[in-house]
Formats: C-alpha cells, sequence, structure tokens
C-alpha cells in the first residue's frame, strides 16, 4: 500500500527532490556577479569618494575574487556569504586596512553598507555603490 501511494505521489509530481541552493523568496531575483565592479564609497569622515573596484566570481561553490581601490591594486575577498540578493565579503588591504561590505545585489549594481578598520584601530562606515563594468 505504502509503496503504491509513493508511485502514485511521484507519477503526479507531487513530491520532487530537494534542490541543492535554497530558492529565493518570492518576487526575488537572483542575479550572477561575476565580473568587474566599479565604484565608490562615501563616508562622512571623507572629503571625497574612496574609489572602490571588484573582481568577482561565482560558480557553484560560491563566489570568489579579489577586491581593491584600483583594477590593478587587489586583495582577495575573505568570508562570503551570499543568501538571495545579499552578498557580504571581508577583504584586508596589503597596507592592514580591514573592510566589510554588506550589499544589495542588482542585475548591474552593488549598494549597501562598508566597514572599514585602520590597523591603528580606527574604524569607519559608509555607503557603498558599484556597477557592472561593461
Amino acid at each position: 500500500m505504502c509503496a503504491t501511494l509513493l508511485v502514485v505521489v511521484l507519477s503526479l509530481g507531487l513530491l520532487t527532490p530537494a534542490s541543492p541552493a535554497a530558492p529565493n523568496p518570492p518576487g526575488e531575483k537572483r542575479f550572477n556577479v561575476t565580473g568587474e565592479w566599479s565604484g565608490e564609497i562615501v563616508t562622512p569622515a571623507s572629503y571625497s569618494p574612496i574609489p572602490v573596484y571588484f573582481k568577482l566570481s561565482q560558480k557553484r561553490k560560491g563566489i570568489t575574487g579579489t577586491a581593491g581601490p584600483s583594477a590593478g591594486s587587489q586583495s582577495p575577498i575573505q568570508n562570503v556569504s551570499r543568501e538571495g540578493n545579499k552578498l557580504s565579503f571581508e577583504v584586508k588591504s596589503s597596507d592592514g586596512m580591514k573592510f566589510k561590505f554588506d550589499l544589495t545585489v542588482t542585475e548591474d549594481k552593488l549598494e549597501g553598507d562598508a566597514h572599514a578598520e585602520e590597523p591603528t584601530g580606527s574604524k569607519y562606515d559608509g555607503k557603498a555603490t558599484l556597477s557592472r563594468v561593461k
């Protein structure tokens, strides 16, 4: 009886195998972040925007990449987390600065919070906005 019920449920498509990734919430589209991104961080403490540049690669196993002030000055990203359209990661620059980004991903934009900490312990918060480099 149980075997017959299972065959009926499977044949009607009432039971589907679990997917490896959690589905997006209804109405939320998941964008691939692979590519190069250019933008700036604006902080209350800075007189002018701080340039920022990401090189990201998204594959089944996750997101890897580098970040820095320009395409030629990059450091590896670490502690990457992606849930739906939210992307977070950290990066430590060669001069000892630590950055943490908490971003919202859309098709051609990354926007959100940027947190920086100097080797001396001074901390800064700002808003990051990056556009996909075409």
